[in-house]
């Protein structure tokens, strides 16, 4: 090999070693994660109890580690990292929190962290546990239906059962309204049971309360049971809305609703009228007492786009001297 050869080669090998040095300084300069606990046991808690716990991120590379994202395993699983850079030899963390709301038994969440780690791109943390049974209420809620003061069935009470986990207590049951009664049946260890009832005096139409419940463990939130019921009065008519739906043409239409009066006392209707010239309404008696009919009628050719109206039914009654009836229609689009 003539002295030119030699040359040529030892150009070659130097460009070699040249071009492959920065190469494994790149690879070297890259951040490398090490975690030293990806999994955490939380024991046993209660249901509505927000657990959490900090992953400790380490990098033992020797370029900046980046934190990508994270992806946690469901909606009642968050996770926040202290910093999106972790330095070369510095450490970062990053908190899981599960809130353990409507779950119950054996429990494992997950999130998955994507970090710049090339060789370890994609490192899933958990949370693992039991979720002891939390504070149920049978029923959930309290639906009393249609009910009347002079009725029957008004005041009649109804009932529902607080169950407890193991090491709470209930520490108070409150209701607000002054129309509502509460009363405590009776309690054990893991229950507890109330009666609930409607007073005199409910002022008419929907009715909407709640009994708060509170406990012993302040990790529990406040539990609501609502309480609803339609408080009608002694003059009911059905419905008391109606719609007839999209009209045309010039030939009356008619519907029908019914009237009807609870009480003993005599009762003289003195009035029926209508907000809208549309509509025409007159009581038509018939039953017992002054139990009937409102007869509604609608003028389609009168009915200018969206209409809605009020039949108005005045009587004598000391409390309730004025009932009403929502009436609809609408003309066909143009």
């Amino acid at each position: 090999m003539g002295a030119r050869s030699l040359s040529l080669l030892a150009a070659v090998l130097v460009a070699g070693v040249v071009v492959s040095v920065p190469a494994a300084a790149q690879v070297d300069a890259r951040g490398q994660l090490q975690i030293p606990e990806k999994s955490f046991n939380f024991g046993s808690v209660p249901q509505g109890k927000k657990v959490s716990h900090a992953f400790t991120l380490r990098n033992v590379g020797k370029g900046d580690l980046q934190v990508i994202g994270t992806t946690p395993s469901c909606g009642c699983t968050v996770a926040a990292v202290s910093a999106p850079v972790v330095k070369p030899g510095g450490s970062e963390s990053i908190s899981v929190e599960f809130d353990t709301s409507g779950f119950s038994g054996q429990k494992t969440k997950t999130v998955e962290l994507l970090t710049s780690d090339t060789s370890n791109p994609r490192t899933v943390l958990s949370l693992t546990g039991t979720v002891l049974p939390g504070v149920m209420v049978e029923p959930r809620v309290l639906e009393f239906g249609r009910v009347a003061p002079g009725g029957a069935s008004f005041g009649q009470p109804m009932q529902f059962a607080v169950k407890l986990p193991q090491g709470v207590s209930l520490t108070s049951a409150n209701v607000q309204s002054q129309h509502v009664s509460l009363q405590e049946l009776s309690r054990s260890a893991g229950q507890a049971t109330f009666s609930v009832a409607l007073k005199a005096g409910i002022p008419k139409g929907p009715f909407r309360d709640r009994v708060t419940l509170s406990f012993s463990d302040q990790s529990i939130a406040p539990l609501n049971v609502p309480l609803v019921a339609m408080v009608e009065g002694d003059i009911v008519v059905k419905p008391a809305t109606l719609s007839f739906g999209v009209v045309s043409g010039e030939k009356p239409l008619e519907r029908r609703v019914s009237f009807e009066y609870r009480a003993k006392a005599p009762l003289t209707i003195k009035n029926v009228s209508s907000s809208d010239s549309a509509v025409s309404a007159y009581y038509q008696p018939g039953g017992r007492g002054m139990n009937g009919t409102i007869v509604i009628q609608l003028s389609p050719n009168k009915v200018k786009g969206d209409l809605k109206a009020t039949v108005e039914i005045s009587t004598n009654h000391p409390t309730q001297p004025l009932t009403y009836i929502n009436v609809f229609a609408t003309t066909p689009p143009t």
